[in-house]
């Protein structure tokens, strides 16, 4: 078994390391979610593929960390700790929901500072042009319960405890905080190719909303994305499809940046 050494900074959590690595996948997590949200995929990554999740303040073992004052101070401090790694692998940003947007962010801070993400792939969350405001993180608790049964993935035992849900509950309503009072700057786009991925049933991010990523980021300081649009991608499932299906979202991510490492991690094991 490969061990998983923790990356020597607050923000970063490798959650599968690779012997030779060709390409880090760092990982952004939704609303109230942690970097483990992605530990179900490390069976699945490919030899060459270092997995890293992001780990923002406030939860897990941050939980005693200041949170975010906003979410370009959010992505400010992801871009610092994914560019001061000294490897220079090149990386590929996926940010699911909440994190599509702080990715998407995170990427136009790598590009200004001349360390482009290879790919960036936004994932149930409509372009940050699409929809403004909202007042969630006003709400009481209720009114977040309601929302957490809609889009599904929280496991129900994690709510019944009084403890967990209140933890929970607090994470929540500050990072709708976040997404809800951000403002997307006007400026250069992230500077690599914008992937779009999305569940059939996902109430987040229907297939026909993806086009307003294509429109966002096709206004990439010289007036073009850097490859033409904003690919989608549809799988089966709801808001959570890629906790659903991981082997699919993993390959899927893998293939669109060298189909020769989409091979699967356990067959890979049998020829070393």
């Amino acid at each position: 078994m490969i061990d998983t050494p923790r990356i020597d900074d607050a923000w970063l959590r490798r959650l599968r390391a690779a012997p030779a690595p060709r390409i880090r996948l760092v990982c952004l997590p939704h609303a109230g979610g942690a970097a483990s949200a992605y530990r179900g995929w490390a069976p699945f990554v490919p030899r060459g593929v270092d997995l890293v999740g992001v780990q923002y303040p406030g939860r897990a073992d941050r939980y005693g960390d200041p949170v975010s004052p906003d979410l370009d101070a959010l992505a400010a401090d992801v871009a610092t700790a994914v560019g001061a790694l000294p490897d220079r692998l090149p990386v590929v940003l996926f940010g699911h929901s909440m994190g599509a947007l702080v990715a998407y962010e995170t990427a136009r801070l790598l590009a200004a500072a001349g360390r482009p993400a290879a790919r960036l792939v936004v994932s149930g969350r409509r372009a940050p042009t699409e929809r403004w405001g909202g007042t969630l993180h006003r709400q009481d608790d209720a009114v977040l319960l309601a929302d957490l049964a809609r889009q599904g993935g929280t496991a129900p035992e994690i709510l019944a405890d009084d403890d967990m849900r209140r933890t929970v509950l607090a994470c929540l309503r500050d990072d709708y905080r976040l997404v809800e009072t951000h403002r997307t700057r006007p400026g250069p786009g992230p500077g690599c190719p914008v992937s779009v991925f999305s569940g059939d049933a996902d109430p987040e991010l229907r297939p026909a909303e993806a086009d307003a990523w294509h429109r966002l980021v096709g206004v990439d300081g010289d007036g073009a994305s850097p490859d033409g649009d904003a690919r989608l991608r549809v799988f089966r499932g709801g808001h959570f499809y890629l906790a659903e299906r991981p082997a699919e979202v993993v390959e899927a991510i893998v293939s669109l940046l060298d189909p020769a490492l989409a091979f699967p991690a356990d067959a890979e094991a049998m020829f070393p």
